[in-house]
């Protein structure tokens, strides 16, 4: 698992996440060469990410294609620096135990995010995963779950086509 977080360098320098976009790249190109199955983490929906940086995120998805996708919208966890951040800059909503969740769908988490932008962004990434998450918000489990055995399905047959 590798918590990638972003395909921009902008958006990876605001995280202080203390790496950068070549090295990501690198990292992909070793597990490629051994083999090595990636599970990428990324984020969604920062303060001050821009479509810019979320496109530069899609592009670094598409071109890694990993072996499993998580993909997540941003929540400010208390006592984290981004938490902080948000807090200082007033820009948290009112959150409860829900809005902990970091699928989409699941509310919005601070102010002057355009989250349908987010979704989209998402959707590009991986259209799939966006449906199940999105039946799953409005038809309920026993549809999404109906949903994620056809993906299965799919992706096996994906894998016989590369």
């Amino acid at each position: 698992m590798i918590g990638f977080e972003s395909g921009s360098q902008r958006m990876l320098n605001f995280m202080d996440k203390g790496i950068t976009v070549e090295q990501s790249t690198k990292a992909v190109e070793i597990c490629k060469k051994y083999n090595i199955r990636i599970y990428a983490n990324f984020m969604f929906g920062l303060p001050t990410e821009t479509r810019e940086d979320m496109e530069a995120t899609v592009k670094f998805i598409r071109w890694m294609r990993p072996d499993y996708l998580s993909l997540a919208v941003f929540t400010p966890y208390p006592g984290s620096y981004l938490y902080d951040y948000c807090k200082k800059r007033n820009l948290l909503l009112d959150l409860n135990h829900k809005s902990y969740r970091r699928t989409p769908f699941s509310g919005s988490k601070i102010k002057n995010v355009n989250y349908w932008l987010v979704y989209y962004e998402i959707f590009k990434c991986d259209p799939l995963s966006f449906r199940y998450v999105f039946l799953t918000k409005f038809i309920g489990n026993k549809g999404a779950i109906f949903l994620s055995k056809i993906k299965n399905y799919l992706d096996v047959f994906k894998n016989h086509l590369w």
